[in-house]
């Protein structure tokens, strides 16, 4: 795993992905992506960290972000899943510059929602589970994510909590992936689509690429529940301007929970 490091931040700057549609993020690239876009740094020991993992594809050279849900799966969007999902791996860690091997888990299997439509404009069931060997088990501060039961608390204006592993700067130059960051936003609209959320963003504040499959949380109480999962953004399309500047689009945790369970159930019956 040691050539990891250098993979990183020799390849942040291409193209790849499973999926090539213009309108998902999660890809790394020149020209279409930008991430966590006007937040702070989640160092360890920060709340925002303890369920937060980061995906890397070695093969197809990307990265995406993820909820952990169990002590071995990882919640994901399903366009963050490659050809091969074992040459995936599981990144614990504030900074993938700084992971070593014992941060690492590689990837056993992963399952997309079997409705996942790319191309759809709505409902595009864009949601996985993954499952990673964790070894001796996962690393110290990490838990598993608690799951939002009351969908009614994300009404239009409600603050949220994005984090993710994207990029932080998209305006012509990009720079920042591999870094955890997070920002609060606003929800735009609880029904953008029976399955989905909208959340606002701007130049200065919002999620994109490399943040895709992160988590939405929402703060009850001091505690973070996961709500959401970064599927895709809209953008303004005009030259030199960032590309997700006007609204990002969460699949809901709730509406997919027959399947996360089954998806869970099913990776776990394999060898």
């Amino acid at each position: 795993m040691k050539s990891l490091k250098y993979l990183l931040l020799s390849s942040l700057v291409l193209a790849a992905c499973s999926d090539k549609s213009a309108n998902q993020v999660g890809v790394v690239d020149t020209q279409s992506n930008s991430s966590i876009i006007g937040g702070s740094e989640v160092k360890a020991g920060d709340r925002e960290m303890v369920s937060t993992v980061g995906l890397y594809d070695k093969a197809g050279k990307f990265l995406c972000t993820g909820t952990l849900i169990s002590g071995n799966l990882v919640l994901t969007a399903a366009h963050c899943i490659g050809e091969d999902p074992t040459q995936m791996v599981v990144i614990f860690k504030d900074k993938f510059s700084n992971a070593k091997p014992e941060d690492m888990r590689p990837v056993i299997a992963a399952k997309r929602h079997d409705k996942y439509q790319p191309e759809q404009r709505l409902n595009t069931a864009d949601i996985a589970v993954v499952r990673f060997n964790p070894g001796a088990g996962i690393p110290a501060g990490y838990n598993t994510a608690k799951v939002l039961r009351d969908f009614s608390l994300l009404s239009p204006g409600a603050k949220i909590i994005a984090v993710g592993y994207g990029l932080n700067w998209s305006w012509v130059i990009t720079k920042g992936a591999g870094t955890l960051r997070t920002v609060e936003l606003e929800v735009e609209n609880p029904a953008f689509s029976e399955t989905e959320i909208s959340l606002q963003q701007s130049l200065k504040k919002g999620i994109c690429s490399g943040d895709s499959g992160g988590p939405g949380y929402i703060d009850i109480g001091g505690q973070l529940y996961v709500w959401g999962v970064v599927s895709r953004g809209a953008a303004l399309n005009i030259p030199l301007t960032p590309k997700c500047a006007m609204t990002s689009i969460y699949t809901r945790v709730d509406v997919y929970a027959p399947f996360i369970i089954d998806a869970a159930k099913a990776l776990n019956a394999l060898n």
